[in-house]
């Protein structure tokens, strides 16, 4: 069911996150220059919805960067994947995570989030929220 307060708090999360990452690109920098500067080869993103759809388009084409999957509670919404990228599950890539990166879109359910992917076996120190991206290239 549609809530109007979700729905505004949701927004209320983003749009600084939204506000950080445009600040980023008016001085000619991305979320990309993050995973460049720490060596990070490999991720997946959770979130298939608008804010991981415009992070995956921002990454995409990043030398050496290869993104495994999307993760998302509605994977069945996407059964041939998203940009040519499968969407899976949470529990699902917790099963065959490599211990790769994993960078969190949606910021405001990010502490739900966590404790999920915690819950499977996913290790903390793998998770980023997008935040955490976007402040760490600054």
């Amino acid at each position: 069911m549609f809530s109007f307060e979700d729905s505004r708090d949701r927004y209320a999360y983003a749009y600084p996150l939204l506000y950080r990452w445009l600040m980023l690109k008016t001085q000619g920098k991305s979320p990309a220059d993050f995973f460049v500067r720490h060596g990070i080869q490999e991720l997946s993103i959770y979130g298939a919805g608008e804010i991981g759809e415009l992070f995956f388009h921002e990454i995409k084409m990043v030398e050496n960067l290869k993104i495994r999957c999307f993760i998302d509670k509605r994977a069945d919404f996407y059964p041939n994947g998203l940009f040519e990228i499968p969407v899976k599950t949470p529990i699902r890539y917790a099963a065959e995570s490599i211990g790769e990166k994993l960078v969190i879109t949606p910021v405001f359910h990010m502490a739900s989030i966590t404790a999920e992917l915690s819950d499977y076996g996913v290790l903390p120190e793998c998770m980023l929220s997008l935040n955490q991206v976007i402040d760490g290239c600054r």
